[in-house]
């Protein structure tokens, strides 16, 4: 009787369990303002925190070295915003002049194809030309370009918004980073305080790791493109550059589309297949050489997801918060991954979204957990 009542306890607790995650999930969707610069806050200070370690093994105390890391970051950072907000202004004054030519260029295309017998015969070129250029009207227009992608992308009022949130986050959770160890083993003086701290450890060590890693290859695919998209000349390379290297924190599809943009921008210039083809191999064999074997050597730590949770964690997360919910899935997945394996009783839920064996791993898990 008494273990029906603990089966019903336990169902009743997964259910409340389940509510309560979808609640989670509602409430960070209309939050999203607020959560998203602290949540990027936070990923920010695992990045920085490596070079306030090496400060400080110059002798130089936490405070000093936090606030010089952290100044230097904070002016780059505005730095670059600056100079692409200045960009995209110049870029958006051309939109227009890049619609016509684009129109131009699909139009002289089609009528081409419409020469050749089999073509001509079985696609009526009169409802493709209306199709396609109904849809570039719609997509393409400066009014619509800003309904669909500057607001979105916060380059309003609310870019700075965001901005000084994840400003003043950061000087909050830099000195919390400091010693967490040593306070949380102050704080659990029993058995408790070791099982804590080696929960977090795992996930701090892993999240870094990432985050660290992936900043490293992603600055690098962005560097080397702008030189490659210097030489081809194609115009704003400063702005695809900037894509590529957000776009590359987004695993499977976002090199993918980020290196539609300046292939796009290529064939609007230069009308030249042989040029698209050119810089489309140049920048995916950077993206190959960068993903495939500079990655894996710095990324000691891999990620533990198998492939669909990470393409399901992107839709949800993508839809939640947008763009930066992309960016941010897999480090999300990644923390409530590893918590969920250093909890004997979540630890299901980590091998089912899994895609290495943990036999192996639970080496590494405190044996009170």
């Amino acid at each position: 009787m008494q273990s029906n009542e603990t089966k019903i306890l336990k169902n009743i607790l997964l259910i409340l369990f389940i509510f309560a995650f979808f609640g989670l999930l509602y409430f960070t969707h209309i939050m999203a303002e607020a959560l998203v610069p602290i949540f990027f806050a936070f990923f920010t200070s695992m990045l920085l925190q490596p070079f306030i370690t090496r400060l400080q093994k110059l002798k130089l105390n936490f405070f000093l070295s936090s606030t010089i890391v952290y100044t230097i970051f904070i002016l780059m950072f505005a730095l670059i915003i600056f100079f692409l907000t200045f960009s995209l202004g110049s870029f958006f004054e051309d939109l227009p002049k890049f619609a016509k030519e684009l129109r131009d260029q699909i139009i002289d295309f089609i009528n081409y194809l419409s020469k050749n017998d089999f073509v001509r015969k079985y696609i009526y070129q009169e409802d493709i030309m209306t199709l396609i250029m109904d849809s570039i009207s719609q997509f393409i227009t400066i009014k619509n370009f800003n309904d669909y992608f500057l607001k979105p992308l916060g380059f309003t009022l609310d870019l700075l918004k965001a901005f000084g949130i994840f400003a003043i986050a950061l000087i909050f959770l830099i000195p919390g980073m400091n010693n967490l160890s040593l306070r949380i083993l102050e704080a659990f003086p029993d058995k408790n305080g070791p099982r804590i701290n080696n929960i977090i450890s795992n996930v701090m060590d892993q999240l870094q790791n990432y985050v660290v890693a992936k900043f490293i290859v992603s600055f690098f695919v962005g560097f080397f493109s702008f030189f490659i998209l210097i030489a081809f000349k194609i115009k704003y390379p400063f702005v695809w550059s900037v894509i590529l290297f957000i776009f590359n924190f987004v695993p499977y599809i976002g090199s993918i589309i980020a290196v539609g943009f300046p292939l796009l921008m290529s064939i609007i210039q230069h009308n030249s297949l042989l040029g698209f083809i050119f810089l489309g191999v140049f920048l995916i064999i950077i993206q190959q050489i960068m993903g495939n074997i500079v990655e894996p050597q710095l990324m000691s730590k891999k990620v533990n997801l198998s492939p669909i949770v990470i393409l399901t964690s992107l839709i949800i997360w993508g839809y939640i918060w947008g763009l930066m919910g992309v960016i941010l899935a897999v480090p999300i997945m990644s923390v409530i991954n590893v918590i969920c394996f250093n909890i004997e009783a979540l630890r299901p839920f980590s091998v089912l979204i899994s895609t290495h064996n943990h036999k192996g791993l639970k080496k590494t898990v405190n044996k009170d957990i």
